[in-house]
């Protein structure tokens, strides 16, 4: 399945740009480094990193430090993820 997101905020760049639309593809060969779309415990999406991933969790950072989100030291699962970023634009 594909779908588009807009992204927001800072702490992706320079990769990620705010207001840049992503396109992402539903994968579960998601690895380290791979960017993915996913959503919190409370529904919100976020666009991040992969940190780690392993037996159903999954961890993310930011690839701009000056722009730490608190979401980076959470513990996720993986069903949570929507989707790999695979094109921006």
């Amino acid at each position: 399945m594909l779908s588009f997101f807009q992204v927001s905020g800072r702490s992706m760049m320079p990769s990620f740009k705010p207001r840049q639309y992503v396109l992402s593809v539903k994968s579960k060969n998601i690895k380290k480094n791979d960017v993915i779309v996913f959503r919190d415990n409370l529904d919100k999406k976020f666009i991040k990193r992969v940190s780690w991933i392993d037996r159903g969790k999954f961890q993310v950072e930011s690839d701009n430090s000056d722009y730490p989100s608190m979401i980076t030291s959470k513990i996720l699962k993986t069903k949570n993820i929507i989707g790999k970023v695979v094109f921006k634009f």
